[in-house]
């Protein structure tokens, strides 16, 4: 087997791949930049885009890693799924050279808290055709499927299983991860011995994007730290199979997405609100750059007060580069602004993208704020940088709403019929 390592964003020149190891590493790794090498002819240049891991293209195995480190990369996927108890979930990970190897020991160690005490049961609902009655009657399947009939019967009913979401999801990610090169033996064993505890439960291949949400009680608790990283598993790895041939599979992490919701969850707890006022997206607030609402706008996050939106900012893990245009973040950041109503914006980017500034948009009434969030530093350190992000928004914000009173109690002067 052979093991090459790579960095985000850094070119690797001279790398020999095979035909159906390109093929796969395109559908593996689409953010991946090939192209033929020049000093070496017959080879590739690799450049990696955000995402980093493992790629495993039958006899090599590509370990892409972040510029910041696996540390940082793992306090930042710890911070996430739990900002008060991050530190607990950081397992030794010295000797680990990619996110896989950080990763699988916290996974493990929650695996023993969840299914230690034994494998969790609860209800199931199952829809069924029976010849005896059992559980409730459909009445409207039993009259479209089987009119004029009194058997079978279309009926629902519980079951106390062990086939349940909570198992379900582990049980996905302990497979793919037994598809992955996981370095350790010892793992390697913990991870096969927790998958034949979950033998009886259904294996299921989630869409990384529709594994399902699970409502958390004192019953299911201990599963939690668990579910969260079995979700991660199977949100970040993939595997392309091949008839007859080796398969390659993937765990990879975007650094992107990753950034922006560390940076969100953060100020979220520094801030002391919730999704609803700090929001990512626009969720169920609609923003509209033109008045025929044909041009939707989507800021990484918002603070609302009611329907009034009182901050809009963008995070940019890099900075964006589109051929011919330059400075696409800001002016993005400018539609925010004008689409909202407020006189200032947030640009927040991991250090070395941008220098911090203002930009003063003359024309329009805009200052467009940048600031930059040092990764590299030691885990408080890093929250140090996100407590001076969250005083650069309260400033922000306490700025747009004295302007928003200034300019309703301007409105109350304003004698009817007079412009």
């Amino acid at each position: 087997m052979r093991s090459l390592d790579l960095t985000e964003y850094r070119t690797a020149v001279g790398v020999a791949l095979g035909l159906d190891q390109l093929r796969d590493l395109s559908t593996l790794v689409p953010s991946m930049s090939v192209a033929p090498s020049i000093s070496q002819p017959g080879r590739w240049d690799l450049t990696p885009g955000a995402d980093v891991g493992i790629v495993v293209l039958g006899d090599t195995t590509l370990n892409i890693g972040p510029k910041i480190g696996i540390d940082r990369l793992m306090f930042l996927i710890a911070y996430v799924l739990d900002p008060v108890r991050w530190s607990e979930q950081l397992s030794s990970i010295s000797e680990a050279n990619n996110p896989l190897d950080a990763l699988v020991p916290s996974f493990v160690a929650a695996l023993r808290t969840a299914l230690g005490p034994g494998v969790l049961h609860g209800y199931r609902t199952t829809d069924d055709s029976s010849t005896v009655v059992r559980g409730r009657i459909r009445f409207g399947d039993q009259l479209r499927r089987r009119f004029a009939t009194s058997a079978p019967v279309e009926v629902s009913y519980d079951d106390f299983t062990d086939d349940i979401d909570e198992n379900r999801i582990l049980k996905a990610a302990l497979r793919q991860l037994r598809r992955l090169p996981v370095r350790s033996s010892r793992l390697r064993r913990e991870l096969h011995h927790y998958d034949r505890a979950l033998a009886a439960v259904t294996a299921i291949e989630y869409h990384p994007r529709q594994v399902p949400q699970i409502t958390w009680t004192r019953l299911n608790a201990r599963y939690q730290l668990a579910v969260d990283l079995a979700r991660l598993v199977v949100r970040n790895s993939s595997i392309e199979r091949h008839p007859g041939a080796v398969s390659s599979s993937a765990f990879l992490v975007n650094m992107n997405e990753l950034f922006e919701v560390f940076v969100i969850t953060a100020l979220r707890e520094h801030l002391g609100v919730d999704p609803r006022t700090l929001v990512r997206g626009t969720k169920d607030r609609r923003l509209h750059l033109d008045e025929a609402e044909r041009v939707r706008l989507e800021p990484d996050l918002s603070w609302w007060n009611g329907s009034r939106c009182e901050f809009v900012g963008d995070c940019k893990y890099k900075r964006v580069n589109l051929a011919g245009i330059k400075h696409a973040d800001l002016y993005q950041l400018l539609a925010y602004t004008t689409a909202t109503g407020l006189d200032e914006g947030l640009l927040i980017y991991a250090q070395g993208e941008a220098e911090p500034r203002e930009h003063s948009v003359r024309l329009a009434g805009k200052t467009l704020h940048v600031t930059a969030v040092n990764l590299t530093g030691a885990p408080e350190r890093i929250l140090a940088e996100i407590e001076r992000v969250s005083g650069i928004i309260t400033e922000m914000r306490s700025a747009s709403r004295a302007a928003a009173d200034r300019d309703e109690t301007a409105s109350e002067l304003v004698e009817p019929g007079q412009n």
